[in-house]
């Protein structure tokens, strides 16, 4: 339900949604690393791959808003000036975040769906 609308949702974001969002995220990062560690030698490879890339997917996520803070959330008539121009850097970097999201949102459901986990 959430994968599909990803990219919808990334864009209705406001700069303090932005600011949420990355906070979630690095949260999320944070939280896959402290359960490899804690757990790694009683997860299967599965498990220990599939929070690899949680990890991975939640950073990529990140890229475009820690690369360009200032376009995220921000409306079109507030856009600062950059060589690319930023109606079309900023579309550009929603779907890419909305991507990763979708993939994070995959890889969860898999993780979740693992058996013997933990």
């Amino acid at each position: 339900m959430l994968a599909p609308a990803a990219r919808a949702r990334v864009g209705q974001l406001d700069e303090d949604g932005w600011r949420s969002l990355a906070r979630h995220l690095q949260s999320v990062s944070a939280e896959a690393e402290r359960l490899l560690d804690r757990f790694s030698n009683r997860l299967h490879p599965r498990q220990i791959e599939l929070l690899l890339d949680i990890q991975a997917a939640a950073q990529y996520a990140l890229t475009f808003y820690q690369t360009f803070p200032d376009l995220a959330g921000v409306p079109p008539e507030r856009l600062p000036q950059t060589k690319t121009l930023p109606g079309e850097l900023q579309p550009f970097g929603y779907d890419s975040t909305a991507k990763e999201l979708r993939r994070l949102l995959d890889l969860a459901r898999e993780l979740a769906d693992a058996e013997h986990f933990i």
